[in-house]
């Protein structure tokens, strides 16, 4: 699924996504308007999270878990 596509499924749907880059039991999910949450619980603003997950590699590759 592209990033456009987590994102949706994320903001719409209340899902858990993950990137093949991510280790096998990470994850994050939308809480609000301006954090995710991961797999700890730790709140991750969004603005921060997107500004390393930048470029081609990020847009494909994302996966609904859980």
């Amino acid at each position: 699924m592209t990033k456009a596509e987590a994102i949706i499924a994320m903001e719409q749907g209340g899902s858990k996504v993950a990137h093949h880059f991510f280790l096998e039991l990470e994850w994050i999910k939308s809480i609000d308007d301006d954090f995710f949450i991961d797999e700890t619980g730790l709140w991750l603003p969004k603005e921060e999270f997107w500004k390393c997950r930048q470029g081609e590699k990020w847009e494909e590759g994302w996966k609904i878990v859980g």
